[in-house]
C-alpha cells in the first residue's frame, strides 16, 4: 500500500510543475511534463511500508509561494518558487549523484532525491533544522555539518564528483563557476542564486552552469511574484546583514564543526 504522506508529496510535486508555467521561467514542454509523470510513477516516490526507505522530510509541502518560512533559528525554508526552479532546471537523473549546499531542513534534498539523485551529500553549517525535520534518511544520503568551503577543504575532486550541485544560498558568480569546473561530472549542472552585482547580497538571479563553467540558463531577477533573494554566503568576507557569520553564530561554532568531522571523511 502506498503511504498517505508519500502520495501527498507526489501530488504537491505535480502541483508545482503545473504552477511554474505561471512564472517568468520558461514553461516546461508537454513532453517534459509527461516524462516527469512517467518517471514519478516508477520511482521511489511510490514506496510501500516494506520497501527500502527513501528520503523524506517533514518540511516537504510546507513551502509557500513568495514567502519564506522559519525552519530553525538558523534556517528558513525558501519560497516554493525556489524548489520549482530546482525541478525545472536540474535534469532528471536515475541513480544520480548530487551535492545539496545549504540543505537546511532537507526540502531541496527531497526534491533532488525524487528527481533521481539517490546519492546525495547534503551540507549545511547548522544541523538544527535537519535533525528536527528529516523523517527518513537512507544510507546513500549523508549530512555534513559544515559550510560549503569547509566541505570543499576536506573533499577533493578525485574523491567525489557530482551530476548536480545546488546552492540554496546566495553566492558570487565566480565562486559558482569555480565549483562547477572543479566538482561537476561531464554533463553535470550547477544551479545557484548568484548576486546580480559582485558582493551585492540583496538581489540575485539563478544561473545554471555546465561542467565548463558556462552559463546555459539565467533567470530573471523575479521568478513569478518572488523577487529572488537568499541568505548570503556566510564564508564571504563581504557578507552583510544578520545572516552573516559574525552575527548568526557561524564563526563561534567553526571549531566545534571541525571536531565533528568523521575521520572517514578526511
Amino acid at each position: 500500500m502506498v503511504e498517505h504522506k508519500t502520495v501527498n508529496s507526489w501530488l504537491f510535486m505535480l502541483f508545482g510543475i503545473v504552477h511554474r508555467s505561471q512564472s517568468l521561467l520558461a514553461p516546461a514542454s508537454r513532453r517534459d511534463f509527461l516524462d516527469r509523470i512517467a518517471y514519478l510513477s516508477s520511482s521511489s516516490v511510490f514506496t510501500s511500508s516494506s520497501a527500502e526507505a527513501s528520503f523524506r522530510t517533514s518540511a516537504y509541502g510546507k513551502q509557500e509561494y513568495t514567502n519564506s518560512i522559519t525552519a530553525s533559528k538558523d534556517t528558513n525554508l525558501s519560497p516554493a518558487e525556489a524548489y520549482d526552479t530546482i525541478r525545472d532546471r536540474v535534469p532528471l537523473k536515475k541513480d544520480g549523484v548530487a551535492l545539496d549546499l545549504g540543505a537546511g531542513a532537507g526540502l531541496s534534498t527531497q526534491v533532488l532525491y525524487e528527481s533521481g539523485y539517490t546519492t546525495i551529500d547534503a551540507v549545511d553549517w547548522s544541523i538544527a533544522a535537519w535533525e528536527t525535520s528529516v523523517l527518513e534518511q537512507p544510507n546513500s544520503v549523508r549530512f555534513f555539518e559544515l559550510s560549503d568551503q569547509e566541505f570543499f577543504n576536506y573533499i577533493r575532486p578525485t574523491q567525489r564528483r557530482y551530476d548536480a550541485i545546488v546552492y540554496n544560498f546566495a553566492v558570487n558568480s565566480e565562486k559558482a563557476v569555480a565549483i562547477a569546473k572543479t566538482y561537476l561530472n561531464d554533463g553535470g549542472v550547477l544551479l545557484a542564486p548568484c548576486n546580480d552585482r559582485r558582493d551585492y547580497w540583496y538581489k540575485q538571479s539563478y544561473l545554471l552552469l555546465n561542467s565548463n563553467g558556462d552559463i546555459v540558463w539565467k533567470s530573471q531577477p523575479e521568478v513569478g511574484a518572488w523577487s529572488v533573494q537568499f541568505q548570503p554566503d556566510v564564508e564571504s568576507k563581504t557578507c552583510t546583514g544578520i545572516w552573516c557569520g559574525t552575527f548568526n553564530g557561524f564563526e563561534d561554532q567553526r571549531k566545534l564543526r571541525k571536531l565533528k568531522i568523521n575521520s572517514s571523511f578526511l
